[in-house]
C-alpha cells in the first residue's frame, strides 16, 4: 500500500526555480518531510491526506462557503488532488504550519530560520544542541511526545462544552500566506488545523529518527541544528547528522515505502483517537505514544543502533542527485554557498540594499561632477565637447515611451506606456500600465491590476549621452480579478518610486531608459487592506 505514489514526480525531476532552489541544495540538511513549494515535493500534504483517508472524518464535512472557496483558490499549495472541503483544507494547512508558520515557502531565509530554531525541535522530533549522548535522545523523544500531547489537547479544546467530543465546525483564526494577498488571517476548522499540526510531528518522528526493523520503536534521534552547522560534530555524542535522503518521499526504495506506510498508519491511528470518547482519550493518547513514539534504550553508534536498517538505507545513493538532492552540509562549493547567502541577506534586508544603492548614487553623482565635459551647442543640432567630438544636441519637447519590467519580490510583470514632455532636467508624463501578478508558490498567474497616474522625473546629466534619473509616480490602480477578501474592480492608491535610473541617449530621437530598482506599491481598501508591494527592474525606449 502506498497512497503517496498517486502524485509521483519521479526520480531525477528537475524543478526550474530562482536562487532559493540553490539555497535548498546547499542547506538541504535541515528539511523534514517537505511541504509543497516550487522547490520541494508535497510530502506532508500527501501523508496527512492519506492518514485522513484511512481514518475517516469525525463528522460529515459541510459544503464550502464562498469564503472557503476563495481560500481554496489562493492557498500557496495545489489543493486540487485532495478532497474539496474545509476539513481537508484545514488539516493540510495545519500539517504545513509547523514548518512554514504561515509564511510563503519562497521566503527561504525565514524558512531556514524556523527550521534551524532549536526551540521548535520538539515539533520536528529533533535533538537540541545540548541533547548529548543517550540522555539527550531521551529528552528529544520526550519533547516530541509532549508536542503531540499539546496539539492533541488544542484539537480537543474545540468542543461545545468541556468533556464533550470536539466539533470540527468550530473555527480558529490563524495567519497564513495566500497568493497575491500575502499574510492574512484565515478561518479554519480548529480541530482539523491542530490535528494537522499533531500529524506533522508524528510524521516527522519517522523522518527524523532511526527506527527498529518493524518501524514501531525509535532507536535514535537525529541532529538537525548541529548537523547543519557542522562544527565539531561528533555522532556518538550529538546523534546522527540529518540528511536529505531521510526526507525523500518520492524515490523508490523498499525501506522508504515501509516507512511511509508506517507513518500513514500511525497518523490514521492518531486521527482516530482524537475523535475517541472524551472519558478515555487521554489514556488512549498515552497508549498511542507508547506504541509509535517509544524509545528503545541501549541503541547507539557502537552497536549499530541495534540493527536499525535506517543508516544503510539513508546512504543508498540510487536517488542521489535526483529527488534526494544529497548536497547539504557536504557541499564542496563554499564560494557558491557564500554568494547565495549574500543574495539572501540582501533580499531579506531591503533597507540595506537601498542604502547600498543610495551610496552608489552618490558615487555616480561625484563621478559626474569630475567627468562631465564642457558642452556647447553649435547651433546646428550638435553638441561639441572639449575634445572636439560631436553628439546630437538634446532638445526639450514631447515624447512617448514604452516600458517593460518584472518583479521577483511579489512576482509580477509590467507593461507600461507613457506620453509626456521632457526638458533637459525635468520630465513629466502620463503613464498607464497593465501589471499581471504571478505566484511562484503554485506556478500561478492572475490578471493583476491596471494603474494610471502622473510621473515626475529629475534628470542629472552624467556625460553628453547619459543621465542619472530619479522619478516618482502617483495615481490609481484597479483590481482585474478577485483575490482573497476582495472583488474585481476595487480601486486603490498606486505609487511608483524609481530609485536610480540611467538614461542613455542613442540618437536625437531615441533614448534607452534602464531602472534597476523600482518600488511599486498598490494599496486597495484601507479597511481590509491589500498591500501589493513590488521591487522591479525595468527597461524602456523613449521616442521624441
Amino acid at each position: 500500500m502506498n497512497i503517496l505514489r498517486e502524485r509521483r514526480l519521479g526520480c531525477g525531476t528537475v524543478t526550474a526555480a530562482t536562487f532559493p532552489l540553490f539555497l535548498f541544495l546547499f542547506f538541504g540538511t535541515v528539511f523534514p518531510w517537505t511541504e509543497e513549494s516550487p522547490f520541494t515535493a508535497a510530502c506532508h500534504e500527501r501523508l496527512a491526506h492519506a492518514s485522513l483517508q484511512m481514518a475517516g472524518y469525525i463528522a460529515p464535512p459541510p459544503p464550502l462557503s464562498s469564503e472557503d472557496r476563495q481560500l481554496y483558490d489562493y492557498v500557496q499549495f495545489d489543493p486540487s488532488p485532495y478532497r474539496h472541503n474545509i476539513y481537508v483544507l484545514s488539516l493540510l494547512i495545519g500539517s504545513r504550519w509547523n514548518d512554514t508558520r504561515g509564511r510563503s515557502t519562497t521566503e527561504i531565509w525565514h524558512f531556514l530560520e524556523e527550521m534551524s530554531d532549536p526551540e521548535d525541535s520538539g515539533e520536528h522530533c529533533l535533538r537540541k544542541p545540548e541533547d548529548n549522548g543517550p540522555a539527550g535522545k531521551v529528552q528529544a523523544v520526550e519533547r516530541c511526545r509532549d508536542a503531540v500531547r499539546r496539539f492533541a489537547r488544542l484539537a480537543w479544546s474545540f468542543s461545545p462544552q468541556r468533556g464533550q467530543p470536539p466539533d470540527p465546525n468550530l473555527r480558529v483564526e490563524v495567519p497564513e500566506f495566500l497568493l497575491y494577498t500575502g499574510n492574512v488571517t484565515v478561518s479554519l476548522s480548529g480541530f482539523y488545523f491542530y490535528a494537522g499540526r499533531a500529524l506533522h510531528t508524528v510524521h516527522d518522528s519517522f523522518s527524523h529518527t532511526y527506527r527498529s526493523q518493524d518501524r514501531m520503536r525509535i532507536v535514535e534521534v537525529v541532529n538537525g541544528v548541529e548537523g547543519f552547522l557542522g562544527r565539531h560534530f561528533d555522532e556518538a555524542r550529538d546523534g546522527p547528522r540529518h540528511r536529505d535522503a531521510m526526507d525523500d518521499c518520492e524515490c523508490e526504495r523498499q525501506m522508504l515505502t515501509e516507512t511511509l506506510d508506517a507513518a500513514v498508519t500511525a497518523g490514521a491511528e492518531l486521527l482516530h483517537l482524537l475523535a475517541s470518547d472524551p472519558a478515555t482519550r487521554e489514556g488512549d493518547l498515552e497508549i498511542f505514544l507508547d506504541r509509535w513514539l517509544a524509545l528503545e534504550i541501549g541503541c547507539q553508534l557502537d552497536n549499530g543502533y541495534c540493527g536499525s536498517p535506517d543508516p544503510a538505507a539513508i546512504l543508498d545513493a540510487r536517488c542521489a542527485g535526483g529527488c534526494a538532492l544529497l548536497a547539504g552540509a557536504e557541499s564542496e562549493n563554499p564560494f557558491a554557498l557564500f554568494f547565495m547567502a549574500a543574495v539572501a541577506f540582501l533580499l531579506s534586508r531591503r533597507r540595506s540594499a537601498l542604502i547600498v544603492l543610495a551610496l552608489a548614487a552618490v558615487v555616480l553623482v561625484s563621478f559626474r561632477a569630475r567627468a562631465e565635459v564642457s558642452r556647447r551647442d553649435d547651433g546646428q543640432g550638435w553638441e561639441c565637447s572639449r575634445g572636439g567630438s560631436r553628439t546630437p544636441a538634446e532638445r526639450s519637447g514631447g515624447f512617448v515611451a514604452i516600458r517593460a519590467g518584472a518583479s521577483l519580490w511579489r512576482p509580477a510583470i509590467a507593461l507600461q506606456g507613457a506620453v509626456g514632455w521632457a526638458g533637459t532636467k525635468w520630465q513629466v508624463a502620463y503613464v498607464a500600465e497593465w501589471n499581471p501578478w504571478l505566484a511562484l508558490e503554485r506556478a500561478n498567474a492572475a490578471p493583476g491590476a491596471y494603474a494610471t497616474g502622473i510621473e515626475v522625473s529629475l534628470m542629472i546629466p552624467m556625460t553628453s549621452r547619459t543621465k542619472l534619473r530619479f522619478a516618482m509616480a502617483q495615481g490609481l490602480g484597479v483590481l482585474l480579478f478577485a483575490p482573497y477578501g476582495h472583488h474585481r474592480g476595487e480601486i486603490g492608491a498606486w505609487s511608483t518610486y524609481r530609485i536610480m535610473g540611467l538614461d542613455i541617449r542613442l540618437t536625437r530621437r531615441f533614448t534607452l531608459m534602464f531602472d534597476p530598482v523600482d518600488m511599486v506599491v498598490l494599496v486597495i481598501n484601507p479597511v481590509l487592506p491589500l498591500l501589493y508591494q513590488q521591487w522591479r527592474w525595468s527597461v524602456a525606449i523613449k521616442i521624441k
